[in-house]
């Protein structure tokens, strides 16, 4: 089996701008294999952002491919991909306000298993491996910066994803939420060998990944 988890080849991706075409990404190359960390930096605008969402299959590219395994994924079964091996963290938590942090977490096993005792009951032991299952019951508005944060990657993490893309995950958080969150991310790949991209603006961070690269002029370039 190929190692390399996900591997873009020659990505382009283009957006209408005021009747002309804004070139977000021009002939991007990148891989990652099994187990590692990488962190991709650049300025704002720089098309991190974008190029995150067509590493996670959420948008397409103009031309170039995406590889998962050495394989395409067919166009008819992304949902169903998506939710069984790729797990997302965004800066904004997403959580659905009319659930509870336990039922947040067990959303995207019940979706694959149509099974909700048994996602419950996983949900419980990841917020246990959490130190967050004392706030099981409450509600996103009921919970810190930092605990809607760690339910978001209880949630990114309960199907048991190969990889998991990170958006900006403390984007919103202070210093000590940061650094709690980032310190989860790299227990996770100590502890499973669990595969993590995290797009960020914080070079600190991104000095803690085994790889950085810099998204410039629609290039992705490493950081040697």
């Amino acid at each position: 089996m190929n190692k390399k988890i996900i591997e873009a080849r020659n990505i382009v991706k283009t957006y209408p701008e005021n009747g002309s075409v804004l070139e977000v990404l021009n002939g991007v190359d990148f891989s990652i294999e099994k187990g590692q960390t990488v962190a991709v930096i650049g300025e704002s605008g720089s098309g991190k952002s974008t190029f995150m969402h067509l590493l996670g299959f959420l948008d397409k590219p103009d031309s170039g491919e995406i590889l998962f395994y050495g394989d395409k994924v067919k166009e008819k079964k992304l949902a169903e991909f998506r939710n069984k091996h790729i797990g997302f963290v965004f800066q904004f938590h997403y959580l659905l306000n009319d659930f509870t942090a336990v039922e947040n977490v067990a959303m995207p096993m019940f979706i694959k298993t149509k099974d909700w005792k048994d996602s419950l009951s996983k949900a419980e032991n990841i917020l246990d491996k959490m130190d967050i299952l004392k706030r099981k019951n409450h509600y996103p508005n009921q919970l810190s910066g930092g605990e809607q944060q760690r339910v978001a990657i209880a949630r990114a993490m309960i199907n048991n994803p190969d990889i998991i893309l990170a958006d900006e995950p403390t984007g919103n958080l202070d210093e000590k939420h940061s650094d709690e969150i980032m310190k989860l991310f790299l227990d996770l790949n100590q502890e499973s060998a669990q595969t993590l991209i995290i797009v960020t603006h914080n070079h600190n961070i991104a000095d803690l990944m085994n790889k950085k690269y810099e998204m410039k002029s629609g290039k992705l370039v490493e950081i040697l």
